[in-house]
């Protein structure tokens, strides 16, 4: 069942072993022709589809609404749950903090969406979901929503905003206005 190993010198003395195959050699200057590179249009269309998905739903769903509910307790004096939420968790001033939070959630869901200033964009939005899903991790909707959109916006910033973006096709006019 099991071969028996043979040392190297019995099997040259009975005449059992098997020829040696030479190593290849190796070329020292690596010649070879480099792999064509591969496309990135997947990689683009996928973040695309991600940054206008977390920038949608920021911009109307956070945004938006917050925005409406903001305007309507500013000029109507009608109720408004966010500066009560954020009174209740020790911040001062909390009605400007609500309405900075909203215009944020507006002008960062358009940029994510747009690619313009993705990663300045992408990061702030993150470090705001933490400390949102810190904040408000005794309601479990609230901190689950808030991890979602931290890991997403994380995810943003390090690959940045793709091929499918003002900022690439900025930076590539200002190279072409360069050379």
């Amino acid at each position: 069942m099991f071969r028996r190993w043979i040392k190297r010198d019995d099997c040259k003395q009975k005449g059992t072993c098997f020829p040696e195959a030479p190593l290849p050699a190796m070329p020292l200057d690596h010649s070879r022709t480099p792999a064509a590179p591969t496309s990135n249009i997947p990689r683009n269309l996928g973040l695309f589809i991600l940054r206008v998905t977390v920038g949608g739903c920021l911009l109307v769903s956070h945004g938006w609404g917050g925005g409406i509910a903001a305007w309507s307790h500013i000029w109507h004096k009608s109720a408004w749950d966010l500066p009560g939420q954020l009174a209740i968790l020790g911040f001062p001033l909390s009605l400007p903090l609500g309405i900075a939070l909203i215009v944020f959630a507006l002008l960062g869901g358009l940029f994510l969406i747009l690619g313009l200033l993705t990663r300045t964009s992408a990061l702030a939005l993150a470090l705001l979901a933490s400390i949102t899903a810190v904040l408000f991790r005794a309601y479990p909707g609230v901190a689950e929503t808030a991890v979602l959109y931290a890991g997403t916006c994380g995810a943003i910033f390090l690959t940045g905003p793709g091929g499918l973006s003002l900022d690439y096709w900025l930076r590539a006019a200002t190279k072409r206005r360069k050379a």
